[in-house]
């Protein structure tokens, strides 16, 4: 993430300790201190509770990392991208893995305006495509 600068202005993160616990190890890698809020509504990761989550993010970031739990993280990544690369999104509809990441983006001014099928797939990153 830092070597793409994919450093994110805000971290919503699962309180569930082993979530928290790899964001701690990950934190320091990014090269800067970045505000993460912890937040129950992540955990266990239903796609309307993430949705809604995110809808709420402050307008101030630009950029949001949202840290949670599978099967519901991987849904809700692949409800969210309605373009991008039709390749790499029928990857991440089938296999979201631990640790996975989904860069996408929208079109939108305001955290309150995404919507399912409204952002486009930058990236999808697997642990096994790196190194």
């Amino acid at each position: 993430m830092a070597e793409r600068r994919w450093v994110p202005d805000l971290v919503l993160c699962s309180h569930a300790e082993r979530v928290r616990e790899t964001w701690a190890l990950m934190a320091p890698l990014l090269g800067e201190k970045i505000p993460t809020k912890t937040l129950r509504t992540i955990y266990p990761g239903a796609p309307s509770r993430l949705l809604m989550t995110l809808r709420r993010a402050p307008d101030q970031a630009k950029t949001v990392l949202l840290i949670g739990h599978n099967p519901g993280l991987g849904a809700f990544a692949t409800s969210l991208c309605g373009a991008g690369s039709k390749k790499a999104r029928e990857k991440m509809s089938t296999k979201f893995p631990t640790a996975g990441l989904a860069v996408v983006d929208f079109d939108v001014d305001r955290w309150s305006d995404v919507a399912s099928g409204g952002g486009r797939l930058e990236a999808f990153v697997r642990p096994k495509d790196l190194g």
